[in-house]
């Protein structure tokens, strides 16, 4: 009898733990809406990230990957960083930030030269669960934007 017992709790524990590390990165971070402003050369783009109610603090490293979208640099990262924050749980709403700021303070992301642009942001989870499952990875979709000669 006690033999069954722990048979079954042993694998109650381990289909817990397995659906667990399946669970995506999305249940502890969502960006609901990504998007850079387009702006006149000289200026620096916005950054508008609208996020989904989180219900879990979490530790994480975001990485910006800003990288020219034409021209001869086509594909060619024109600046980028990241950092690490903790998350709060009930942590929702609308946040803008300059693209420097977005991307820890990277200063080549201050002034781009004149060009099309595309940009995507992913953030490391890290050790969710008290450390039990892995990384989980969540990133936005791509927002492009454009740094265009003033018409005056």
């Amino acid at each position: 009898m006690k033999k069954r017992y722990l048979i079954d709790t042993i694998f109650a524990l381990l289909t817990i733990y397995s659906l667990l590390i399946l669970l995506p990165g999305s249940l502890f971070y969502t960006p609901i809406t990504y998007s850079i402003t387009s702006v006149v050369s000289g200026e620096t783009p916005e950054v508008l990230i609208d996020r989904k109610t989180t219900f879990f603090s979490f530790l994480a490293t975001y990485n910006v990957d800003v990288r020219y979208a034409s021209g001869d640099s086509k594909n060619a990262v024109a600046c980028g960083s990241g950092t690490t924050h903790e998350y709060l749980a009930n942590l929702s709403g609308v946040r803008i930030s300059s693209l420097r700021e977005w991307a820890a303070n990277d200063s080549r992301c201050s002034r781009l030269p004149i060009g099309k642009y595309y940009s995507k942001t992913c953030w490391r989870i890290h050790q969710p669960f008290f450390g039990l499952v892995n990384d989980k990875n969540v990133c936005t979709k791509v927002a492009f934007f454009s740094i265009y000669e003033d018409q005056k």
